[in-house]
């Protein structure tokens, strides 16, 4: 968790939903190391089942939102460097604000294959508005989720060992630890 801007901003979950709009992973701040419901007897194991509950509704809340938006998206054209020093432009998406809802910010973007990603935050203002920064951090996250998918998706063991969806889970509990 970061402070930029004077406000802390903590990404909740990150979902990864496929072109037919099937889940492939959703991924929350809680990850493994907290209780989930197993009865230790702290009484933290049914409030961590029900904050697991909300970021997997608010998931699938945001794939009626994309679904209903006419541009979930917006691009903007970014320069980047080449090792030769001259400059390229390639646009970069930036994730689009869906929704708040319960204190969490709920926002999403869509390839051009129709791949979605889904992230929760928290700290938006109560206009809705979020700032460039955080939407920099909310993109570059975005980003490195979909290229780790990605990384999943074309190894060609990942379907055949059970181990895998672990490492998918523990990679995408990682980008939401450094946002």
């Amino acid at each position: 968790m970061e402070k930029q801007d004077g406000l802390e901003m903590q990404i909740k979950f990150i979902a990864l939903i496929s072109r037919d709009n099937q889940p492939v992973c959703i991924e929350t701040c809680l990850g493994n190391d907290n209780d989930n419901g197993n009865g230790n007897g702290n009484g933290n194991g049914s409030d961590c089942l029900n904050e697991e509950l909300k970021y997997n509704f608010l998931s699938h809340m945001a794939l009626d939102a994309l679904e209903c938006a006419e541009s979930p998206t917006t691009t903007t054209t970014t320069t980047t460097s080449t090792p030769a020093g001259a400059g390229s432009t390639s646009p970069r998406t930036m994730p689009a604000l869906l929704f708040i809802e319960d204190g969490v910010s709920v926002y999403g973007n869509v390839s051009a294959a129709g791949f979605k990603v889904v992230i929760g935050a928290t700290n938006t203002t109560c206009t809705g508005t979020t700032s460039s920064s955080h939407l920099r951090r909310l993109s570059d996250a975005a980003a490195r989720a979909r290229r780790v998918y990605i990384d999943w998706a074309s190894n060609p063991f990942s379907l055949y060992e059970p181990t895998e969806g672990a490492v998918l889970s523990e990679k995408l509990r990682a980008i939401i630890r450094e946002c």
